[in-house]
């Protein structure tokens, strides 16, 4: 049996790091410690992933120019302030201080810039976000003083963190977010295009691709505290579940908790082990079991809680078989001047990491609608897609976009709650292509592509330089995307505490 005791759940101690590590928003470095100790459940080498991400920010960090920006080649030219925003991002989650110059030079840079496409405005926000994560642990006699008072906030939930941080953020920084979501905001038509000045084609066709950055950009500037209208939401998730395929073969069930629970039931249970862990903290304490505040912070860390029941049981939640069933880049309609079977209408796993991303964060805005069943399936079937046709050596069914896919996985995978599609563990199998891929210099190797045309139409090729694929495989490494409910990771592996309904603990083997 794993993880059991007496017949209850039991976190064993390293699972009992990350009930704090991805449960709560708390910790010394806790993304950083977060992070590794998702690698060392997926059984990668924690202190090989780190070196790496070292290395990357190292390489990142020598491309910088002198005015603050990072260059911008191949597909990125278009896009120059979205590149060093990019980069930006891929620095502050893989562990540069906030403080450094190369932090403070690329924000300089960024706040010259006007606001012109989807994918840069979108990065900017995300980055701004990251930028207001604290990285600061509280002083041992701020603690002291919240046990004293019985209302200590060293476990809350992470967006109640994420929102008191932001508001600690300079004032024209929170308004250069503001206005960077009214702008992004202005931009949707039912989902989003290039945006701005960057409008492709008579008709400005919207795609996944913008759309996805479009919507990480609202998840995270709600999670600060900002408000995005839920008719936002509701044309996102009706437009994604029209592009998703309509059927596709069967693929045996496996836990996708966000859309396996409704989300204030996962939310309850971060609350539950949230208040055992400050509980635990508290009773330590006052016991006196060590003079030392962060001695008793870090046991509380690493030894163990109790789940007393299956949240699958619980919450009355089941497994059931699925259908494959993903997205490609457009819908036919918006781009009559192509063939039928053209790549940009056939699923790819880049954009059914999109779509199941983008119904991720929908359904955590439109949990009360009548959409939650629709959208429910429509994630549960883009899974099993990435489970059917998975691959981290390639974008399934796509020659082109290889580590933009995997940051996608990524996003696909967190933002879910899944840990494995399927049979694949997405982070162990990505991470270890990518510990080998990381070349001398710290960097991953660019791609190219080839420009094609299609009567007067002209497409761009599907090229992205070392820089770019740099900052998608450090956002990979660190699992940098935040997610809807942070829940331990033995929660959602299917193997722990996610049994199928019904499951007695002295079944589970």
């Amino acid at each position: 049996m794993r993880g059991l005791s007496r017949g209850r759940f039991y976190m064993r101690p390293v699972i009992a790091m990350t009930i704090l590590l991805f449960g709560v928003a708390f910790v010394f470095a806790q993304d950083k410690e977060r992070e590794a100790a998702a690698g060392q459940i997926a059984g990668v080498d924690k202190a090989r992933v780190q070196a790496a991400v070292q290395k990357g920010l190292e390489f990142l960090k020598s491309k910088q120019n002198a005015d603050g920006s990072f260059p911008a080649t191949k597909r990125a030219a278009g896009f120059p302030e979205g590149a060093t925003a990019l980069c930006l991002l891929a620095l502050l989650k893989g562990g540069e201080p906030k403080t450094s110059d190369t932090v403070k030079k690329a924000l300089d840079y960024l706040y010259k810039q006007p606001f012109r496409s989807t994918y840069s405005v979108s990065c900017l926000i995300l980055a701004l976000a990251a930028l207001a994560e604290s990285d600061e642990p509280p002083s041992e006699k701020e603690i002291e003083k919240e046990v004293k008072s019985k209302k200590t906030t060293v476990f809350v939930p992470p967006e109640e963190k994420q929102k008191k941080d932001f508001g600690k953020l300079p004032d024209a920084y929170k308004d250069w977010m503001k206005r960077a979501l009214e702008w992004l905001l202005q931009q949707q038509k039912d989902v989003w295009s290039y945006g701005g000045q960057y409008q492709v084609g008579p008709n400005a066709r919207v795609d996944a691709s913008n759309s996805q950055y479009a919507l990480l950009a609202l998840h995270a500037a709600s999670r600060c505290g900002l408000s995005v209208p839920n008719a936002v939401f509701e044309r996102i998730a009706q437009y994604f579940l029209i592009a998703q395929e309509p059927d596709g073969p069967k693929v045996k069930g496996f836990p996708v908790p966000i859309a396996d629970f409704d989300i204030k039931e996962l939310k309850q249970l971060e609350k539950q082990i949230l208040e055992r862990m400050r509980q635990k903290f508290i009773d330590a304490v006052e016991k006196g079991e060590s003079k030392d505040v962060g001695e008793i912070l870090k046991k509380v860390r690493t030894e163990g809680v109790t789940i007393d029941e299956s949240p699958y049981r619980k919450f009355q939640g089941e497994l059931r078989d699925m259908r494959a069933r993903g997205w490609g880049y457009v819908l036919p309609q918006n781009q009559p001047e192509l063939p039928k079977d053209d790549i940009f209408f056939k699923a790819v796993g880049s954009m059914t990491c999109s779509g199941v991303a983008a119904l991720a964060i929908c359904k955590a805005n439109l949990e009360s609608t009548g959409l939650k069943k629709q959208i429910n399936e429509g994630i549960r079937d883009g899974c099993a897609w990435l489970a059917h046709n998975f691959s981290v050596t390639k974008n399934p069914n796509c020659p082109d976009w290889h580590y933009y896919f995997l940051y996608g996985l990524e996003r696909a995978g967190i933002l879910s709650l899944v840990f494995d599609f399927g049979t694949h563990n997405w982070y162990k199998e990505g991470a270890e292509f990518l510990l080998g891929a990381q070349r001398a210099d710290g960097s991953w190797p660019g791609e190219e592509g080839s420009q094609r045309q299609v009567g007067q139409l002209i497409i761009n090729a599907a090229a992205l330089d070392e820089i770019v694929n740099t900052c998608f495989a450090i956002l990979f490494l660190k699992r940098a995307t935040a997610p809807i409910v942070k829940l331990p990771e033995d929660i959602y592996t299917g193997q722990g505490l996610l049994g199928p309904k019904g499951e007695k603990p002295s079944e589970k083997k």
